[in-house]
């Protein structure tokens, strides 16, 4: 009975996740549920890569490039 309620509420995310990329134009993430401290679920979801149709798993390592700069520079500021 656990496995199936816990399949039901996967479906609820898996649909949530997907529209929000859509509405988002976003390619791909990996998504992981927690309750009580534990994963109850991570899955990926779209493309790592659309231009090799690499998709995306619980395991893919995004690239991020220099986006962490400037947050971290913006912490810096609000702790000075």
């Amino acid at each position: 009975c656990l496995l199936l309620s816990l399949s039901a509420r996967a479906d609820k995310v898996d649909d949530y996740v997907r529209m929000e990329l859509a509405n988002r134009h976003v390619p791909g993430a990996v998504v992981a549920v927690m309750k009580n401290g534990h994963i109850i679920k991570m899955k990926g979801f779209g493309f790592a890569s659309i231009e090799f149709d690499a998709l995306v798993t619980k395991d893919t390592v995004f690239e991020i490039g220099s986006v962490t700069k400037q947050m971290t520079a913006a912490a810096i500021m609000l702790m000075v």
